[in-house]
C-alpha cells in the first residue's frame, strides 16, 4: 500500500480511545466515523469520516460553519457525498493535514433565472495549514464536462 492509501494506525498508548460508528439521521445527515482521539490532548486521527446529505436550507446547519456561508450565500444545493482522513489537533484544527473527497450530485447553484444545473461535480483536496485546495474538480454541467481547482484560506471561528 502506498503512504497515501494506508490507514492511519490509531495508538493504542494510555489516553487514546477508538470510536467506530454509524450515525442516521434521516433525512438530514448518514454519518460513519473511523475515529481515533486523545482524551488528555485532543488530538483526533480520523482514519475515515463519511457523511451524506441533501444540501438544504436545514441540513447545511449540520455542516462545518466555515463552509455553511459560500453554501448560503451561493445557493447551492443536491446531494453531497464527502470522506475525510487525516488528522485535527484542537489547538489548531485547521492545520491538518485533511485528505478530502467529495462529490455532489443532482446539484444547482444560484438564484431564479441564473440558477445553474450541475448533474455531478466531484474533487479530490487536502486541508493543511488553513488553506483548502481542490486540485482535481470536474463534472458536468451545461451539456459538457468541466475540469478546474480551488483555493481557500480558512479562518478558526
Amino acid at each position: 500500500m502506498s503512504p497515501k492509501t494506508r490507514r492511519r494506525e490509531i495508538p493504542t498508548s494510555e489516553g487514546w480511545y477508538h470510536l467506530e460508528t454509524a450515525i442516521e439521521r434521516a433525512p438530514i445527515i448518514d454519518a460513519t466515523l473511523d475515529v481515533g482521539f486523545n482524551i488528555d490532548s485532543l488530538e483526533t486521527i480520523l482514519r475515515e469520516v463519511a457523511i451524506n446529505t441533501t444540501l438544504n436550507d436545514e441540513n447545511i446547519s449540520v455542516l462545518p460553519p466555515q463552509v455553511q456561508p459560500f453554501l448560503r450565500e451561493k445557493n447551492v444545493r443536491g446531494d453531497l457525498a464527502v470522506r475525510i482522513s487525516g488528522f485535527i489537533d484542537i489547538d489548531d484544527p485547521l492545520e491538518g493535514p485533511l485528505q478530502i473527497d467529495s462529490s455532489l450530485t443532482r446539484a444547482s447553484i444560484g438564484e431564479d433565472k441564473a440558477r445553474l444545473d450541475i448533474p455531478s461535480l466531484g474533487a479530490h483536496g487536502t486541508m493543511e495549514s488553513s488553506v483548502l485546495t481542490f486540485k482535481t474538480i470536474n463534472g458536468t454541467m451545461l451539456g459538457g464536462t468541466f475540469e478546474g481547482d480551488f483555493e481557500m484560506l480558512l479562518k478558526a471561528f
